[in-house]
């Protein structure tokens, strides 16, 4: 039975399929968790991207960079007039799942008295793992959301290749850490 309920036990379950292939995890997961196919697919063909002894290391060394919360902002306009602004974050956490919210805010204030405020927020929950990729600049992460069981997968690079960054960018968007 799978139990995958953080990184250390992914870990642990890693070694048997590596033995075997990603399908028979993938068929695991679908099977289990009542996963689509493709999401269960693309999660550990992701986990197991390299498929090697030391896969488990890698896994946990990775998921050691990602883990904790990263956000990122924006804003355009002026003060005294139109003003829209931005915080997206991603939270990451040890137990494997992750949290991604975006929250917008468009304003006007007429100096002469008046104006407008739509805040607008978003969210997603769900299952999250990295690569058993080489620890480097570049670390590709599976993320399933709970509401609708869709995967994708995240491209993370790197400024550098040190073990606790502060940043991070996912296409072409920056990140720093919380």
């Amino acid at each position: 039975m799978l139990n995958i309920k953080d990184v250390s036990a992914l870990a642990k379950v890693l070694p048997v399929f590596a033995e075997l292939e990603a399908r028979d995890l993938a068929n695991s997961l679908a099977t289990e968790l009542k996963w689509k196919q493709e999401a269960a697919m693309l999660y550990a063909s992701t986990v197991l991207s390299r498929n090697v002894e030391g896969s488990a290391d890698s896994v946990i060394a990775n998921a050691d960079k990602v883990i904790g919360t990263w956000f990122t902002t924006t804003q355009s306009g002026g003060l005294g007039g139109y003003l829209k602004s931005k915080l997206e974050t991603w939270q990451f956490g040890w137990d494997l799942e992750f949290e991604h919210k975006v929250q917008t805010d468009e304003s006007y204030i007429n100096p002469l008295g008046g104006g407008f405020s739509r805040p607008t927020s978003w969210s997603e929950r769900g299952a999250w793992a990295p690569s058993d990729s080489k620890p480097g600049e570049r670390l590709s992460l599976v993320v399933v959301r709970y509401q609708d069981c869709i995967a994708r997968q995240l491209q993370l690079i790197w400024p550098d290749d040190s073990k606790n960054p502060n940043r991070f960018s996912i296409g072409g968007t920056a990140y720093a850490r919380e």
